[in-house]
């Protein structure tokens, strides 16, 4: 039985959003092996690296940016960035994480 990974519903979009925020690296590594095509955004623009942010993964936004280039200063459609999400959800570990990425 194939599952559609990019299948949307609930709170986090679909299996690639859901796995970013819960810091889950290898089953986005895993996602990414069985569909190399992930999604880069949701509907309302957010990035893996957004979600990754909003859910403080250090590990994972860092694998985001250095493995799939994923860039810290995309906003969503609202304007927000992950370091707006990050230091909303008061993530100070990763907000000072972020601010030493070299890309910045």
């Amino acid at each position: 039985m194939d599952a559609d990974v990019n299948a949307q519903g609930g709170r986090y979009g679909n299996a690639f959003h859901a796995a970013a925020y819960g810091g889950h690296l290898q089953v986005l590594e895993l996602l990414t092996s069985k569909e190399p095509d992930m999604p880069l955004h949701d509907p309302y623009e957010r990035t893996l690296l957004w979600w990754a942010a909003a859910g403080g993964s250090i590990a994972t936004v860092e694998a985001l940016v250095a493995q799939y280039k994923f860039d810290p200063r995309t906003p969503n459609k609202f304007g927000q960035t992950p370091f707006w999400i990050a230091s909303k959800k008061a993530h100070i570990a990763f907000y000072l994480k972020m601010m030493t990425i070299e890309r910045l």
